[in-house]
């Protein structure tokens, strides 16, 4: 701080609220996986891993193995497909959301760079629905949870398709996926 704000006083120099304001971005921002991220979006994937190490003993969301990697393994994975979203994408469709990698952590970057983007989450397994519906809602987060097959899904005019961890894709499901863009 300047010489004279020192004692408590507001000071109105010019290099304390530069300063200042420069300390409060920094605090704002955080660095992962290379970008910078607000500070909203760090305290959101905050929230989904503490979730998913609650969630994970009763609906098997990722591996027990990988759990004590979720950061890099599994958010850090998801992250880098948020920088792909085009500034005009509307809907940004995530099929076998499962554990919300990557659409929980791909909705939690464009809540803030995209806020028009609407993010769906596909996935058949209804406690992996609950799961999910719960996740967005502490994470204040807007997305569509649809607990349905792939193959029963009507056509969405999406985007952006994601899938990041699809038990079975045959020929028929990759045709399925082509349909729902």
């Amino acid at each position: 701080p300047h010489r004279r704000c020192r004692g408590g006083r507001r000071c109105q120099a010019i290099e304390c609220h530069v300063e200042s304001e420069i300390t409060a971005r920094r605090r704002r921002l955080m660095h992962f996986d290379g970008e910078l991220v607000l500070a909203g979006t760090e305290r959101r994937l905050q929230v989904l891993e503490a979730l998913v190490l609650r969630w994970n003993a009763s609906v098997n969301l990722v591996s027990r193995g990988s759990l004590s990697q979720i950061t890099d393994r599994h958010v850090a994975d998801s992250a880098q497909l948020a920088r792909f979203a085009p500034s005009n994408a509307r809907i940004w469709l995530d099929l076998g959301s499962g554990g919300g990698f990557p659409g929980l952590v791909v909705a939690a970057f464009l809540a803030d760079s995209l806020p028009d983007c609407r993010v769906s989450l596909v996935e058949s397994d209804q406690r992996k629905c609950v799961f999910l519906r719960e996740a967005a809602r502490e994470m204040d987060l807007s997305v569509a949870v649809m607990a349905q097959r792939i193959e029963t899904l009507a056509p969405q005019n999406a985007d952006i398709v994601s899938a990041r961890a699809l038990e079975r894709v045959g020929p028929a499901m990759v045709e399925d996926i082509f349909a729902l863009a």
